[in-house]
């Protein structure tokens, strides 16, 4: 029968073993603690350990994901053609080649169309 007083310290525990003695309470209390101790520590080094791992997980999930958005192809948007094919001089020098073109009639372009797509048999070259 166990009975409960205000002074743990004084409280005195039956231990059962080969015979019966009597130790403080205070011991137990100090021999548990020690030993929360040693398991707090315990869990504290495998919570950085996983801790750690988590992280060395996330960086290379970004390593991978830099490593992804280097293989996809680039698109390029309209105004971005438009604005390199006039720096590399292409929309110049295509101006210049077909302003005699536009200079011509809808007749005169349909015919100059249709003769650069067929060949000199009459068939489509294409």
């Amino acid at each position: 029968m166990i009975t409960r007083i205000a002074n743990y310290d004084m409280l005195l525990v039956q231990v059962w073993r080969k015979k019966t003695r009597m130790i403080p309470v205070s011991n137990i209390i100090e021999r548990e603690k020690t030993k929360g101790d040693k398991s707090w520590k315990y869990l504290k080094g495998s919570l950085k350990s996983i801790r750690e791992a988590i992280k060395d997980v996330a960086k290379a999930i970004r390593e991978g994901n830099v490593i992804a958005e280097r293989g996809q192809p680039r698109v390029y948007s309209e105004q971005e053609l438009f604005a390199e094919l006039v720096n590399i001089g292409h929309i110049f020098s295509l101006l210049q080649t077909l302003g005699p073109l536009f200079g011509c009639t809808a007749e005169g372009r349909k015919e100059f169309l249709l003769q650069m797509m067929h060949n000199s048999s009459g068939d489509l070259a294409y």
